[in-house]
């Protein structure tokens, strides 16, 4: 299964132009070396496109009115533990610092706030800012007249 895996990533690599096998030796010790560091950062980029559409899968959840507290809650550590995972990929030179608890809530949201900007528009932008509203006062019309 090994094999599999660094002979797609290194097909992965040379068809995204970063290996030419006409000046690449894989027998050569710096050559493999230099094709390891490369599927190795391919795989990282995998992963993170993976962990991106996982976590706008789970941050689509949050958009479910009949989510309960429990669920909602499951559903947001979910969405942190994607976007700490991705972080760590991303940014290894963070991995080792601890963050205090005010700088990692204020990064969670920035990533919060990107995807839910890729998902639906930015929430600073004024049209879609009134569609929130409208949305949100269709939701608590409806709600109201419901009881």
């Amino acid at each position: 299964m090994e094999g599999d895996r660094v002979g797609a990533l290194i097909l992965q690599a040379a068809a995204r132009g970063l290996i030419d096998f006409s000046r690449i030796d894989p027998r050569k010790d710096r050559d493999r070396f230099k094709i390891r560091l490369l599927i190795t950062e391919i795989q990282k980029q995998n992963e993170l496109r993976l962990y991106d559409m996982l976590h706008r899968q789970v941050v689509s959840q949050l958009s479910n009115s009949n989510l309960g507290q429990d669920s909602l809650h499951n559903v947001w550590e979910a969405a942190n533990a994607i976007y700490d995972r991705s972080r760590d990929l991303d940014l290894p030179w963070l991995k080792g610092k601890e963050e205090t608890a005010a700088t990692k809530e204020k990064s969670k949201y920035a990533g919060l706030k990107a995807s839910w900007a890729n998902a639906f528009g930015d929430p600073d932008d004024p049209l879609i800012k009134a569609q929130i509203d409208a949305t949100s006062r269709w939701l608590t019309e409806s709600d109201a007249s419901s009881n």
